[in-house]
């Protein structure tokens, strides 16, 4: 080869593996929207929680926006005004009531795969991609009327603004593109706090590290101000009403640190947590090789000592800092929103993996990684295949097309918020129920209640879902049946996933 050639056949080489890193970061990008759209076609029914958080919403109207919701349920005032205006604009249906969750968890992808591309290799960005993209925890979130997707689409959205900032901190476009989205998303996502939190710390040890005063006074002070007076009225105008909620404290009780935070339970918790994350919402089925290449990315951020990436891993020390102290809650899809900085952590750890190895033994690193990308892909195929949690839209199609005139229907107390929204649209509304009373703690009680509501006996239609079949759920589960059992005939059932309907001819 002369010398002549080898400038020209450079480039060609570099074009042509950047074009292969773009197909297979399309690829990807497809890969992950296709999944998340397959589920949301799924359309199965609403759970419990989707259930109670629909009826504040198909209940209300616009002069009603500012009442708290119903049921125990917690959601930004934002997310909650958006799927509002969805149930005016083309109805309350399940496809309606998800569509908000499906458009951030897709439009999740391309962002993700721009802000990866700024802050690490090409190829290692296709890795980080194939994390978000493959997902068991963003797949199933952005088919689920929960605000969870959106905190993933929000995170990565602040987390690329923050990177064009400190690309050109001098830019007052980046920096008022980066204060007026982090207004915003204050108001659509709880954990956005930690995410501009995280932003804000990375931009005040920079400056103040090349003693730049009139960026620190400017741009740090001037972020927290805007951002602190939009967190503090959404939370004096609407977050303040659900943490005062009983209900929602008693739920999170097992989710913060327990302290003392040097004790044995305090370092199990810790040591079980990185596991946690990376099991639920990431969704690796083997989450130990998946952490020692997250470690490996941790130590690389730390070493690059750059603002953008202390702002990366910033919000994971916020978010510890808030549970110890008993402000937010840590588990399972309360993790989503820290998605795009695992993400990015996988993906450093995953280049320095390979390239510490050399050409010569590479092979042992690309196995590692491949093992943890087949761990993921292996959670994503099980969320897809299992997609069905609480099916109440048959059970009560079932009620529908068998209900006879004088027939009594009793629902299971939990089941009445699934019940209700599965009447309505099946246009049941004519149809009288008795809503069951708890006795999770006493389930012999049901006993006298069952007795005391028919004395004279007739038809019952007993309907339950949630607990009602589940480990939890046994002592209750088994209540009802004993006492139906004993006292009346068995003269038709119908059970779905995780609910069911009885009819019993009492005596």
């Amino acid at each position: 080869m002369t010398q002549e050639d080898a400038p020209t056949r450079r480039p060609a080489i570099a074009i042509g593996e950047r074009l292969r890193g773009t197909r297979m970061a399309w690829l990807l990008i497809g890969i992950g929207a296709a999944a998340r759209i397959y589920l949301y076609g799924r359309n199965r029914s609403l759970w419990l929680d989707e259930a109670s958080f629909a009826e504040s919403l198909v209940s209300r109207s616009w002069n009603e926006l500012m009442l708290p919701l119903f049921n125990g349920q917690a959601a930004p005032f934002g997310f909650a005004a958006a799927e509002i205006a969805v149930v005016q604009a083309v109805g309350s249906s399940e496809y309606a009531l998800r569509l908000i969750p499906l458009l951030c968890g897709v439009f999740t992808l391309p962002l993700f795969y721009l802000l990866a591309k700024r802050l690490l290799g090409r190829q290692s960005a296709n890795f980080a991609l194939a994390v978000i993209a493959l997902s068991s925890g963003l797949i199933y979130y952005s088919s689920e009327l929960k605000p969870y997707a959106g905190d993933a689409f929000l995170a990565t959205a602040l987390l690329l603004a923050a990177a064009y900032y400190f690309d050109r901190p001098g830019s007052n476009a980046r920096l008022g593109l980066l204060a007026g989205l982090g207004v915003v998303a204050l108001w659509f996502s709880y954990p956005a706090v930690f995410i501009l939190g995280g932003i804000a710390v990375a931009m005040a040890f920079a400056w103040a590290a090349e003693f730049d005063w009139r960026r620190v006074s400017r741009d740090v002070v001037g972020l927290w101000l805007s951002w602190g007076v939009s967190f503090l009225a959404h939370y004096r105008l609407w977050i303040s009403g659900q943490v005062s909620d009983e209900a929602m404290q008693s739920f999170w009780t097992g989710m913060y640190l327990p302290l003392p935070a040097y004790s044995v339970a305090a370092l199990k918790w810790l040591y079980a947590l990185p596991f946690n994350m990376l099991s639920s919402p990431t969704g690796f089925v083997r989450p130990g090789v998946a952490l020692a290449v997250l470690i490996i990315g941790l130590v690389v951020f730390l070493h690059k000592r750059r603002a953008v990436y202390v702002a990366v891993i910033a919000p994971l020390v916020l978010v510890l800092i808030a549970n110890a102290l008993r402000v937010y809650p840590l588990g399972g899809r309360l993790f989503v929103f820290t998605m795009p900085t695992l993400a990015l952590l996988l993906g450093a750890g995953a280049d320095r993996l390979v390239a510490a190895g050399g050409k010569a033994s590479r092979w042992p690193a690309q196995v590692i990684i491949a093992i943890a990308l087949l761990s993921l892909l292996a959670g994503a195929a099980d969320q897809l295949n299992s997609p069905l949690k609480e099916e109440m839209r048959p059970v009560v199609g079932y009620l529908g097309a068998h209900h006879e005139p004088g027939d009594q229907v009793y629902v299971y107390y939990i089941s009445r918020f699934a019940f209700d929204y599965y009447v309505s649209q099946q246009s049941l509304g004519d149809l009288d129920y008795i809503a069951g009373s708890n006795h999770r703690d006493h389930p012999e009680d049901f006993a006298e209640e069952f007795r005391r509501l028919w004395p004279d006996g007739g038809r019952v239609w007993v309907v339950a879902s949630h607990v009602w079949g589940s480990a939890e759920g046994t002592a209750e589960r088994d209540a009802f049946l004993k006492w139906f059992e004993e006292n009346g005939q068995k003269l038709d059932s119908f059970e779905a996933k995780r609910a069911a309907i009885y009819l019993y001819d009492l005596r």
